[in-house]
């Protein structure tokens, strides 16, 4: 993380380095992480939850320096899973200050439990964009299952989608979207987001956040004012290999059933987005709606060109950089030989 005071960030550390148990009955949830964070869109309370017991979790409930009570809108309900809760604060908060946290949670055989902590606000991240005008990212996109889709359906033939930044003005990216489909016909969206608070027009929520996001950031300053679909934080930072060089990939997950779920990843210096994979289910209904049949579907977008950097990852390419590998030393080892002299 950012801008963080030496102390508050060792504290933080220490923090972190042992999750809080929750259990009551056969319920047992784990706190993985608890963030305090003034940035300049406001106060953000972010929390990581996973369930690790046998009972489902209904509700987990927040409440903040004596806030009003908030529950976090997406939940850990299948066995094993994180779950993340971001919510914007109204209070007045002081970096380094240490501040009251109450967590509740109440498992499916209603049974409940409360933990009281303390938490220091720290410096949040600052907004800022990481993408310029002209550049462009390009998606493959791969739609699996057994899932039945209109024939209308913008997914139907989808075979990539061209994704270029036509403005950048403060922390707004403006965006026009190409889809091409196999059949080789295309549609043109222009849309845009704002990479600070998460507002957006309709298509572009998600191509774009803010660069140089770490671990524990809401990826949108506001997401929590968005709704559930926008309740997501920074969960893990990664290297990724690509042949012009290793860049550092933020990961964010939602779940929303049983084995349903979101992956998104964004390149962490641009704040670009380099893949979604969705696995989900849904209902289908069949002769004249009287019957309804569970259909299982994934969905995937894949960074495969880019303006910006050279796509794809490294290990596409370690083979055949291998095998010129091989052949130069190789070749350098017979040109030694050729000069070596006869004695």
């Amino acid at each position: 993380m950012k801008n963080l005071k030496i102390l508050s960030f060792c504290l933080m550390l220490l923090f972190f380095a042992a999750p809080m148990m929750f259990v009551a009955g056969s319920g047992q949830v784990q706190v993985t992480l608890m963030q305090l964070a003034k940035t300049d869109g406001g106060v953000i309370f972010t929390i990581v939850v996973k369930n690790t017991g046998t009972e489902f979790i209904d509700v987990v409930q927040v409440t903040v320096d004596g806030e009003s009570p908030f529950n976090i809108t997406s939940i850990p309900n299948a066995l094993g899973v994180s779950a993340y809760g971001v919510h914007s604060l109204t209070g007045d908060y002081s970096i380094g200050v240490s501040y009251p946290v109450a967590v509740t949670v109440t498992f499916s055989d209603h049974t409940t439990t409360t933990l009281a902590q303390s938490v220091i606000c720290t410096a949040g991240s600052t907004r800022n964009v990481g993408v310029q005008v002209g550049d462009w990212f390009n998606y493959s996109v791969t739609l699996g299952g057994n899932l039945t889709l209109p024939p209308d359906n913008w997914l139907v033939g989808l075979e990539w989608d061209l994704v270029q930044v036509t403005d950048v003005s403060g922390t707004n990216v403006t965006e026009q979207c190409t889809r091409h489909y196999q059949n080789g016909s295309e549609t043109i969206i222009n849309s845009w987001v704002d990479v600070s608070t998460g507002e957006s027009s309709a298509h572009a929520w998600g191509d774009f956040i803010a660069a140089d996001l770490s671990v524990g950031d809401a990826i949108y300053a506001n997401s929590s004012a968005r709704g559930y679909y926008y309740n997501l934080v920074i969960t893990a930072t990664e290297p990724r290999m690509y042949p012009d060089g290793t860049r550092e990939t933020n990961y964010a997950i939602d779940t929303w059933g049983v084995d349903c779920y979101t992956e998104y990843t964004w390149d962490r210096s641009t704040g670009v987005m380099v893949g979604v994979f969705e696995k989900g289910t849904t209902l289908e209904n069949w002769q004249d709606g009287g019957y309804k049949d569970t259909r299982i579907y994934t969905l995937q977008f894949t960074l495969v060109d880019s303006k910006v950097w050279v796509v794809p990852e490294f290990s596409t390419w370690a083979p055949l950089l291998a095998l010129f590998a091989a052949f130069t030393l190789v070749a350098v080892y017979k040109r030694k030989q050729l000069k070596t002299p006869t004695r």
